[in-house]
């Protein structure tokens, strides 16, 4: 396994690709003019991309033709999450929740009673799910959506971002950088009961884990917390840039992305609970003006650390970025 296929989405409606784990990136034409905000990506050649005025684009031949459907909304869908093929969601501004079981073919709305911004959404399994948004929304369901229910956060801070390892275990994070406050929220019951824990005073945006103890949160300061305990303590890594991060993502424990203002993307090898010292990192010259993006990636096996050029001109710059491996 050596090879990476990636594909980041632009707020002038520009598709990049690469396959060489991001040596080189060729454009890709989305079809639409409408912003997109984020991609999801099941294999190396099926993903959807979402954005503004409820703009769903679909790919199934790894984005050499992109194709639009049917949202049936017109409001921002911020994230998009696929279990497999058939089955995914969206959700956006207003509490909307649109859904699919054919790929994308149709969708529908699912009801999630609530009319807070929706930022990210996260299923362990095609059963399994969850929402957040502002003010301390947690929404949840354990039947593919047919219904959602809400989860006591205990926050009313805004959540930008959740990532579960299982069906139970799961965390959520965000925070009011007017206020400098933070919230990194994790249950261990599938969201039952949420229970926070400290790391920083920042405002959190993005949030990854790759087992029940590894993980690491970024935050628009900018800063990076790691952690190899479940979250009982967060250290600070030096992120090497000063740009506010976004996002993150890690395929293992030794090797992940980060995301975020200017441009910037960041590769990550070494361990979790390792100092910044002798960690590479790697700045990629975006020029990102979304200040919220989401970053997914899943298992593959990375090249070394190293800038991964991209060219940005004109404002054709990338809001989200998605790697995927099939072996």
């Amino acid at each position: 396994m050596n090879s990476t296929t990636g594909w980041v989405v632009s707020n002038v409606a520009t598709i990049f690709a690469t396959t060489d784990g991001g040596s080189t990136w060729t454009a890709q034409t989305s079809g639409t003019s409408n912003p997109l905000l984020d991609v999801h990506f099941v294999n190396s050649t099926t993903g959807w991309a979402v954005g503004a005025n409820g703009e769903v684009r679909v790919t199934t031949n790894g984005g050499s033709t992109w194709s639009g459907q049917t949202s049936g909304v017109a409001i921002s869908l911020n994230g998009v999450f696929f279990t497999d093929a058939s089955n995914g969601w969206a959700v956006g501004a207003s509490g909307v929740i649109r859904a699919t079981t054919n790929g994308g073919s149709t969708w529908s709305g699912q009801t999630s009673g609530t009319a807070e911004i929706l930022n990210d959404v996260y299923f362990a399994d095609a059963n399994n799910g969850w929402a957040v948004g502002n003010s301390g929304t947690i929404l949840t369901t354990t039947n593919g959506g047919s219904t959602w229910s809400a989860q006591i956060s205990g926050t009313t801070d805004g959540l930008y971002g959740v990532s579960f390892v299982s069906a139970s275990i799961g965390w959520a994070v965000g925070g009011d950088s007017r206020g400098g406050t933070q919230a990194i929220l994790k249950t261990t019951n599938g969201g039952s009961t949420w229970t926070a824990q400290t790391g920083t005073t920042d405002e959190l945006i993005g949030v990854a884990f790759v087992d029940s103890n590894t993980g690491w949160v970024v935050s628009n300061t900018p800063a990076i917390l790691a952690t190899t305990n479940g979250g009982s303590t967060w250290a600070t890594q030096a992120p090497g840039t000063a740009n506010a991060l976004d996002a993150v993502s890690f395929i293992d424990a030794t090797t992940g992305w980060a995301v975020g203002d200017a441009g910037t993307i960041l590769k990550f090898t070494g361990a979790a609970g390792s100092s910044s010292t002798g960690n590479p990192r790697a700045p990629l010259s975006f020029i990102e003006q979304q200040r919220r993006l989401a970053l997914h990636l899943t298992p593959n096996t990375p090249s070394a650390a190293r800038v991964l050029p991209l060219t940005c001109s004109n404002g054709d710059c990338p809001l989200d970025i998605e790697f995927t491996y099939d072996p």
